[in-house]
């Protein structure tokens, strides 16, 4: 079972090791006494409560670090924003699958309570992710063309946090350790994640241990391979949409994850438009067909039970 410890220890080798600067904390008395000082006013001189040429907001977020970050390299005009949006993009598979981990320990304690505003700030997530491309798609062939080449074969294909996320969902792939091998602290990362139940594979263990019937294959099988549909765990499910209100938290966690893969999966099809919009389908950088690639993304399916049992209700 994942516990508290294993959590954390997941959670400090999805955020990593990065400079963490010393900041006086402050409470709520000291603010209120600031402000009487200041009569409201914000405090401008901050230079004694942050390390040595920095301000506390810097200190805090880094961003003296995070705004050397954007490199473009083709002085190309859309350049930028397309190095912006995939770093943003790239934060929020972070904040995603932290909140992926955080849901999957409640699960794992019973604590619906916990996992559902976990799952719920995911729904929002995806969304943001879904609004990003909005922003891509002001970018146009010929200024993609500007810079694309700057790229040689990297692609959205090695993103190493959106595979975390992946993996903590369900989907999946030893092979997609592969690009990762020779980097250690990635890999080590990624393998971790491969090895462990999913999110998925938690719930499952819950609507057994909340009396449903479950084959045991289910129960205990191979982390590492693809999640395949089962009979049983579907119709477990055709159980708690059938029998239970709509207030059951059961029903409350299956319409949760619904929502989550259909986000999801609406985010994976604006990316297979945004490329064909950019390129057509000529090759993609990273030796893939393209938009023809994308395309059999698009078909899969988180908690396929949940998509199935659509049609037999």
């Amino acid at each position: 079972m994942l516990t508290s410890p294993e959590l954390q220890s997941a959670l400090d080798a999805l955020i990593g090791e990065g400079p963490a600067r010393a900041i006086p904390h402050q409470t709520d008395a000291e603010r209120a006494a600031n402000v009487a000082e200041t009569g409201g006013a914000p405090i401008l001189n901050v230079e004694d409560y942050s390390s040595g040429g920095s301000t506390p907001f810097i200190d805090y977020i880094n961003a003296d670090i995070l705004h050397t970050l954007q490199q473009p390299r083709s002085g190309g005009r859309d350049e930028l924003t397309f190095i912006c949006m995939g770093q943003i993009m790239e934060i929020q598979f972070k904040l995603m699958a932290g909140e992926m981990l955080r849901a999957q320990d409640a699960i794992r304690r019973d604590a619906l309570d916990e996992a559902l505003p976990a799952l719920r700030r995911g729904h929002r997530v995806l969304a943001y992710l879904g609004d990003i491309w909005d922003v891509l798609g002001t970018i146009t062939p010929q200024g993609y063309l500007e810079f694309r080449d700057h790229l040689g074969i990297g692609s959205g294909f090695e993103s190493f946090m959106y595979r975390r996320l992946e993996f903590v969902l369900g989907n999946k792939q030893p092979r997609m350790l592969e690009p990762h091998r020779h980097v250690p602290e990635v890999h080590a990362m990624l393998e971790q994640a491969l090895k462990m139940p999913s999110l998925y594979d938690d719930v499952i263990r819950l609507l057994a241990r909340r009396g449903l019937t479950i084959d045991a294959a289910a129960l205990d099988r191979d982390w590492t391979l693809p999640y395949d549909s089962n009979t049983s765990v579907r119709a477990a499910w055709m159980t708690v949409y059938r029998d239970r209100p709509r207030e059951d938290p059961l029903f409350e966690l299956a319409e949760a994850l619904i929502e989550l893969a259909d986000r999801f999966k609406v985010w994976r099809f604006r990316h297979f438009v945004s490329v064909e919009r950019l390129i057509g389908f000529k090759p993609g950088t990273g030796g893939t067909a393209g938009v023809g690639w994308l395309r059999h993304i698009v078909d899969h399916n988180f908690f396929p039970e949940l998509w199935e049992l659509r049609t037999e209700l």
